[in-house]
């Protein structure tokens, strides 16, 4: 759990609490190359184990 740091628009948030998994509702990703033009994005599946 350590590797996964909260982050708002791909910026760290240095003063954040630390996250708890069981408490994770809500996973974003972004796209931000400033690139123009279309792109395609495909994802089979997202998944979250415990350790």
């Amino acid at each position: 759990m350590a590797d996964f740091q909260p982050t708002w628009r791909g910026r760290m948030i240095p003063d954040a609490p630390a996250l708890r998994g069981a408490r994770i509702e809500q996973v974003g990703l972004m796209i931000a190359d400033r690139q123009f033009g279309g792109f395609e994005l495909a994802i089979q599946g997202i998944w979250a184990r415990r350790e």
